[in-house]
Formats: C-alpha cells, sequence, structure tokens
C-alpha cells in the first residue's frame, strides 16, 4: 500500500517534455516542475477543492493514481505555493494538505 500511496523509486515519465521556459508567459500560477504537470495541477486542485480545500496526505497522494511519484508532485505544489502541509503534524499519510490561494504581486 506505501508504494501505491507515495509512488516508491519509480522515475517520473520521461517521454513529457518539460514545459518550455516560458511557460509563465502563459499564466503565472502554472507550475513549472517536472514533477507535476498542468494537468495533474488542475486535477489535483480541483480534487482539493472538491473536498471542501483540505484532506489528508495519503488522500491526496492517492487522487493521482497515475502518477509514479505523487508526494514529490505535492511537494512541487507546496514550494509552488499553492498548497501547504500543517506544520503541527508529522510528515506522513496523516498531514493535512490545504489548497492556497496564492497572492501574487
Amino acid at each position: 500500500m506505501a508504494i501505491a500511496i507515495y509512488g516508491g523509486l519509480a522515475a517520473y515519465d520521461k517521454t513529457n517534455p518539460p514545459l518550455s521556459p516560458n511557460f509563465e508567459t502563459v499564466h503565472p500560477g502554472i507550475v513549472g516542475n517536472a514533477l507535476v504537470s498542468p494537468d495533474e495541477q488542475i486535477a489535483l486542485l480541483s480534487w482539493l477543492h472538491e473536498q471542501g480545500g483540505f484532506a489528508p496526505l495519503g488522500d491526496c497522494a492517492a487522487a493521482l493514481p497515475d502518477h509514479p511519484r505523487p508526494v514529490a508532485a505535492l511537494i512541487a505544489l507546496a514550494e509552488a505555493g499553492l498548497v501547504r502541509f500543517d506544520p503541527e503534524t508529522a510528515f506522513d499519510a496523516h498531514c493535512i494538505v490545504r489548497r492556497v490561494t496564492p497572492v501574487r504581486a
């Protein structure tokens, strides 16, 4: 079960080319990380919205069933400021992930 949730040691699909270096000209909210495609970003953020804006990390990872490294994808979303992890809990399957509305200057 842990491999299904956390993706094991699988490498990300190299057939998907990385985003162009100009991806921010399309929309500044696109996460420019090879671990999360725009399709996965939309799928996960929509799923979190449907859950009321937050869910346990294990459930979030399971919401990306075809992703080989869903937790790494969630970390990429956190680094981009689109989700955050509850700092009051351990970083495990029960850690709460919250959708964040980024503030753009």
